[in-house]
């Protein structure tokens, strides 16, 4: 496998795969535009439950528990967490990559014949014109 491909995989692997729970500022329109399989709503009481296929249908955020269905006025709610695209994770990752794919494109395409070529030193230090071949 090339290191093109292996670096094109890992970039778009890092950029689908990064998400965190973060706080949703508008549920209304993340929950009806991204439809989350699940959310994690805390209460005014500062009680937390996890709504299974959450939906929100007027002033009401609806989901299913263990127990069984659940509605509750959005009032009641003090916020909702959900798994969401992060992009500075996002960043990260894809900069990281790039930095490794670069240094190993770098590597790959650098003339390594396997020895290393060595300035000769003289007994007092100074460098004399010939040159030697040492291996690495």
């Amino acid at each position: 496998m090339s290191v093109l491909r292996v670096s094109l995989a890992s970039i778009l692997f890092a950029a689908l795969g990064c998400a965190s729970v973060q706080t949703v500022r508008d549920p209304a329109q993340f929950i009806g535009q991204r439809h989350p399989p699940y959310v994690t709503v805390t209460y005014s009481d500062k009680s937390a439950e996890i709504l299974g296929q959450p939906r929100i249908t007027g002033d009401s955020l609806f989901g299913v528990t263990p127990v069984g269905p659940v509605g509750v006025p959005l009032q009641s709610v003090a916020h909702i967490t959900a798994v969401q695209h992060d992009p500075t994770r996002t960043t990260l990752a894809v900069a990281a990559i790039a930095v490794v794919a670069a240094g190993a494109v770098y590597f790959a395409t650098s003339n390594h014949n396997g020895s290393c070529y060595q300035n000769s030193q003289t007994q007092n230090d100074q460098v004399s014109p010939t040159v030697t071949q040492i291996n690495c």
